[in-house]
């Protein structure tokens, strides 16, 4: 169960956003964009968390990697949005 950690907590706050506007408190686009901006500062954090969990400190290149990786999530997301939509 320890494994299944950051797999849940990943997913809570999208999938709490995408909740919130399914029952209506928000609407579809604001609740996907922040659904998508806390994916995205997830994966911009990985290196740092993994440095973390090391005991190391987490040195600049782990921390631009990790947003690099984020930037490049994020233009995969809007190139599908244009392209089925």
């Amino acid at each position: 169960m320890r494994n299944a950690l950051p797999i849940a907590s990943s997913a809570t706050a999208p999938a709490l956003f995408l909740a919130a506007a399914w029952a209506g408190w928000l609407d579809a686009q604001p609740a996907w964009l922040l659904a998508q901006a806390a994916t995205l500062f997830r994966l911009a954090m990985l290196g740092a968390a993994v440095a973390r969990w090391r005991g190391e400190r987490s040195p600049l290149r782990v921390v631009v990697s990790g947003i690099a990786l984020a930037v490049v999530v994020a233009l995969v997301s809007v190139l599908k949005f244009v392209l089925t939509h």
